[in-house]
Order: C-alpha cells, then sequence, then structure tokens
C-alpha cells in the first residue's frame, strides 16, 4: 500500500515516518495523542460517523479485501513521548469512540486487557474533556462528540443483532494484530525540524505551519479555521505566555462559534443558508472585505500575516474581528437595531453595508447615541423602499413593492411591540402574497381546486344560522358529492354556486363584484405558502379559521398578518356576522395603520 520509511528521532530510536498502521497496534497502552489549541474541535456529523461504521463493515463482510485504509494520521512526535497530531484527529477521535463502544461486546478478560491499552486523546484546548463523561451542555465538542457517540451506540446495537458473524469479524478487524483482516490508519511521522534552521523554541510554529499547509484546500477546513490557526501562531511568535494566549483565543472561539450555530442570530445577520461550520466566515469577510462563498478571507489575512511577519500587528487584527463580533451581537440584542438590521439583511444589505453606513454618519457628527443610529438604520429602509412614492398606488402586480412593505409593516410591529420578528421562521417558510377577501373572479380550472373551495365553503357556511347560508350549504354538499362521483362540472353547476357564495359573503361589506380595491395594499398580507395554497380562493372566514389554527398550533404567523384577520385594526364589531366578513371598513381601517406606521420610513426615515 505504501512504502516504510524510518527517520531517528530524539534519544537516537528509529521511528516510521511511513506505513500503514493497524488499530490493533494503537493498543498497547504507551499511544497518547495531543490534540494542539490551534486545531477545531470535534466536528464530524451523523453522515461522516455513519459511513465511517457502514464501510467497515461491508469490509470485514467481502470475501477478498484484507485491509481497510483509513485516511492518514499525520503526528508529531514530542519529547515527551506523546505524538501531536497535525492531522486526522476526527478519524483518530471517532475510532476510539468506537473501540470503547465494542468493549461491552468483548468476553470479560479481553475487556479487562483491552480496557487498560487503549490510546488516549488529550486536547490542548479542552483539559477537562472525558470521553466517557460526555455532557453535551459543556461546550460545542461535548455536543457533537455526545451526538457521535449514541449513534455509535446505537449503530452497534441493531449490527450486533443482525449481523453477528460480521460484527464478530468487526471486533478482530480492530482489535486482533493477528486477524486475517485488519482496519488500518496511514500513519505519517513529519519528521524533525533541521536544528540548523529552527530553533527549538519555534518548533511548535513550524508544526502549525505543518497544518495550515496539510488542511489548506481541504473541504474539511474551512476559511476561518484556517484564520484561527494564523492567530495561534502569532501569538506563538509574539507573546511570551503563547499557551494562555492561544488557549484564550480558543475559549473566545468557541463562544463565536456557539453564537453562530444559533439559527436565529445566524438568520438576523444573513439571508443566505449556510452549514453551521462555516458560518463565521461571514465575520472574516466583514473584516477583510472580501467576497463572500470563496477563500479570498484566508488568503488576505495570509497576506497580512507574512506582511506583519507574524507579529503582533497580525494580532491587533483579532482585536478587530473580536470588536466586529461584539457589534453583531449588540445589535442582537438591542431589539430596535435587531428588527431594523434584520429587515435590512432580508433585502439584500449586509452587515459590512449597514456597519459602514453608520460609521459615516458618525463622522459628520459631533456627538451619537443610539437614537442616531436608529435613524441611520430607518434611512437605509427608506432606500429599500425608495421606488415607492404612496403606498396607495402599490397594487398586487407590483409583488416586489408589496413583499417589502408588509414585511416592514409585521417587522415594525414587533419593534414598536418590544418584541423581535422571527427572521429564522420566516427564512424557514415560502411567503405568498394573498389576499384577505378572496378575488371575485373563479381562476380554478382543476377538479380536485373545485371540490377543494367547495369544502371550505361548506365549513364556513356550516357555522351560520341564516336561511340562505343553510340553502348554500345544502347546495354545496350536494355539488361536493356529484362532482366527486362524476368527476366533472356538469352545466357550469360550479361557476353558478361559486358567483352565489361570492355574493353572499360580498353583501353588506361595501365591495361590488368587480371591485378593483381588492388587489390593493388593504387587501393583502403575508402568508406562507402551504397555508395559503391549501385553502385557495377561499372565503375569508375560512382563511381567518385557517390562520387561527396555525397560531393555536404554535406555528410562525406574522402578527400584522394575524391581526388582519382577528380584525384588530377595525375595532369593536357591531354583530357576530361582522367577524366573518371583510368590509370595505375594514380594509380602509388596515390601510390606515399601514400608513401610520410605513410614512416615517417612506419620508426618508427622520422623526
Amino acid at each position: 500500500m505504501t512504502e516504510e520509511r524510518t527517520v531517528e528521532m530524539a534519544g537516537g530510536r528509529q521511528v516510521d515516518t511511513l506505513r500503514p498502521k493497524a488499530v490493533a497496534e494503537f493498543l498497547d497502552g504507551n499511544h497518547r495523542f495531543l490534540i494542539p489549541s490551534f486545531q477545531r474541535g470535534y466536528r464530524w456529523g451523523d453522515k461522516q460517523v455513519k459511513d465511517l461504521l457502514d464501510d467497515m463493515l461491508s469490509f470485514v463482510r467481502a470475501t477478498a479485501a484484507v485491509s481497510y485504509f483509513l485516511q492518514p494520521v499525520v503526528v508529531r512526535n514530542l519529547e515527551n513521548g506523546e505524538w501531536e497530531v497535525l492531522d486526522g484527529q476526527q478519524r483518530l477521535t471517532t475510532m476510539l469512540l468506537v473501540l470503547k463502544n465494542l468493549i461491552p461486546y468483548l468476553s470479560p478478560k479481553k475487556a479487562e486487557r483491552v480496557m487498560n491499552r487503549l490510546y488516549v486523546i488529550k486536547y490542548a484546548a479542552r483539559k477537562n474533556l472525558d470521553l466517557d463523561r460526555l455532557d453535551p451542555q459543556n461546550d460545542i465538542d461535548s455536543y457533537h462528540l455526545h451526538k457521535a457517540n449514541n449513534l455509535i451506540r446505537e449503530w452497534m446495537e441493531v449490527v450486533s443483532e443482525k449481523y453477528p458473524k460480521a460484527f464478530g469479524q468487526f471486533e478482530c478487524a480492530l482489535f486482533d494484530s493477528d486477524s486475517d483482516r485488519k482496519v488500518q490508519f496511514i500513519w505519517y511521522v513529519v519528521p524533525p525540524f533541521d536544528k540548523t534552521v529552527v530553533a527549538e523554541s519555534d518548533e511548535r510554529v513550524e508544526a502549525i505551519k505543518v497544518f495550515n499547509r496539510l488542511n489548506k484546500g481541504k473541504i474539511g477546513l474551512t476559511s476561518s479555521e484556517l484564520i484561527k490557526a494564523l492567530f495561534i501562531l502569532a501569538c506563538k511568535k509574539t507573546e511570551e505566555r503563547w499557551e494562555s494566549e492561544s488557549l484564550k483565543i480558543s475559549m473566545i472561539w468557541d463562544a463565536m462559534e456557539c453564537r453562530f450555530s444559533d439559527d436565529g442570530f445566524w438568520c438576523f445577520i444573513s439571508d443566505k443558508s449556510a452549514d453551521p461550520l462555516t458560518r463565521m466566515d461571514l465575520l472574516f469577510d466583514f473584516v477583510s472585505g472580501e467576497k463572500p462563498g470563496t477563500d479570498g478571507s484566508y488568503r488576505w489575512f495570509q497576506q497580512c500575516f507574512d506582511e506583519a511577519d507574524g507579529g503582533g500587528a497580525f494580532l491587533e487584527l483579532w482585536n478587530r474581528v473580536k470588536g466586529i463580533f461584539d457589534m453583531l451581537v449588540h445589535w442582537y440584542e438591542d431589539t430596535n437595531i435587531y428588527n431594523y438590521v434584520g429587515y435590512l439583511v432580508a433585502n439584500g444589505k449586509s452587515p459590512s453595508d449597514i456597519h459602514s453606513a453608520i460609521e459615516k454618519a458618525k463622522k459628520d457628527a459631533d456627538d451619537w447615541d443610539e437614537e442616531q443610529t436608529y435613524c441611520v438604520l430607518r434611512g437605509l429602509i427608506s432606500g429599500v423602499l425608495k421606488h415607492v412614492a404612496d403606498i396607495e398606488t402599490v397594487t398586487y402586480e407590483d409583488s416586489n413593492s408589496v413583499r417589502k412593505i408588509l414585511l416592514l409593516f409585521n417587522v415594525d410591529l414587533y419593534r414598536t411591540s418590544g418584541l423581535r420578528f422571527d427572521f429564522a421562521a420566516y427564512r424557514e417558510e415560502n411567503w405568498d402574497i394573498e389576499h384577505v377577501d378572496s378575488q371575485t373572479t373563479n381562476t380554478m380550472q382543476d377538479i380536485d381546486d373545485k371540490i377543494k373551495w367547495l369544502e371550505c365553503v361548506a365549513q364556513s357556511l356550516s357555522a351560520e344560522s341564516s336561511k340562505d347560508a343553510k340553502e348554500l350549504f345544502l347546495e354545496s354538499q350536494s355539488l361536493i358529492e356529484a362532482m366527486t362521483r362524476d368527476r366533472r362540472d356538469s352545466g357550469d353547476a360550479f361557476l353558478d354556486l361559486y358567483g352565489k357564495v361570492s355574493e353572499y359573503y360580498s353583501r353588506g361589506t361595501g365591495f361590488d363584484q368587480d371591485a378593483s380595491d381588492k388587489d390593493s395594499l388593504g387587501n393583502l398580507v403575508l402568508l406562507d405558502s402551504g397555508t395559503n395554497r391549501g385553502y385557495g380562493n377561499a372565503p375569508f372566514p375560512y382563511k381567518r379559521d385557517c390562520v387561527i389554527e396555525r397560531d393555536r398550533n404554535g406555528l410562525f404567523v406574522p402578527l400584522g398578518t394575524k391581526n388582519v384577520f382577528l380584525k384588530y385594526f377595525s375595532g369593536g364589531t357591531a354583530s357576530a356576522m361582522d367577524a366573518v366578513r371583510w368590509h370595505t371598513s375594514d380594509m380602509m381601517c388596515y390601510k390606515k395603520e399601514l400608513h401610520k406606521r410605513l410614512n416615517i420610513y417612506l419620508n426618508g426615515g427622520a422623526k
């Protein structure tokens, strides 16, 4: 598989530098590994862990294969006999979890022998991490390790029962050095650094450089993780107590990573979907000014590192990174800023754009307070709506403007109530612009759509006691039965009933059959597409019931949409019938509320 090479290490002993090394060879009680602080923590997810387990099981069940080779483990020999892991810690850690979970399946005698010989992994940045007592609440590494450990245990429970013979072979391939089939790592020891070139005190610096060279360009390491290694390297070159300083960076890094993994925080500062492992790249794109989604930030930081020769000037960038992060957290925790910034980000503005606008305004001001920050943000929102001169002229056909206006209306409702609009929940759904009171024109052609509409209407009519409602209910039921049976609409019966129902629900509302104002903003709301397309062109009372049911089930309904269907903007109703009709007066009250909340933004954002 690979050529074997040896090199003389400290003390004159010969060590293999490149060769296959069976997992069983690690089980001699003498293999101790150190994960340095400049490396990321454990981040394997369910897919990577399960793929490894399934691949090894397939290997032992094969008839011809004698070796299963894992990806390389690259190490550096330390003076105290430990191996510093420069690459492969995810595989090495996962394998240790596999071995620990296999022990209960061994004979008591073998289990006792193996337990005392397992290799040991220590984490420079997680000195108290115990793989036998994982608490997912402790830190992000423990969370991922706990998940991986549970998956491994559950996988073994299933496989040991379903494939007992293969499971026995699986155990032998890992624990027995004389097994016919072995699971092996590709073992690579980094040669000692040339003492004539590298001073002993700088060996760890060289180790970090090796780590960067090994991992640069790999999918497994993100730009932000490579940048982290540069900061650790700068600590070594400039700080006497570099271990404590690098540990401090690692701890702050963990706090940042946890914050970025929170969907609520992420969806407030970004309108893009991203793996939690790559979200911190946004921070470094912000600082570097490089285009998101590329490795430009890493190259920019690497260039800064080279120009500063890894000195203190480079570490000043770490303070800049922390400052930007602290600013984003402040934005997130201030309810006004949160809602303003979240809206701007949802409409294509980046946090960097917003920050630049605030900083520019500060330069022209004698002093500064939060109200001036709010004023800048409202001005930016005005820019989003600069093409809207008057909301009275905006109609359903201009869907882009309607969406921006209705989202802002909802966001401002939350803001002035001291609440936070849920941008994460908003991101999860597709949103339609929905008519509050249905359009009067029938656009349904498909027979199933017509039956669905009739069922919605029948449900609403059944709740009313008037003679007309009862007659229309019976007619709806009869037509549902006929269309379900015949799978067709005989003699335009549906069109005739559609007209009667539209007239019944429009009666006394102030709308005529061809009312053009049904396409105006006063008759439009944001509604998730699942709910909207589920009831089609149903009458107001059925839509109202659907919105209430969604809200009752704890699903996200924008506050403005809910208030419209509950008629909170309309004041009191004269009768029970008024509550289930959408009148022109309701539309005017809603439109008045729109004006009240949006005019400040349409007038440049100044109070």
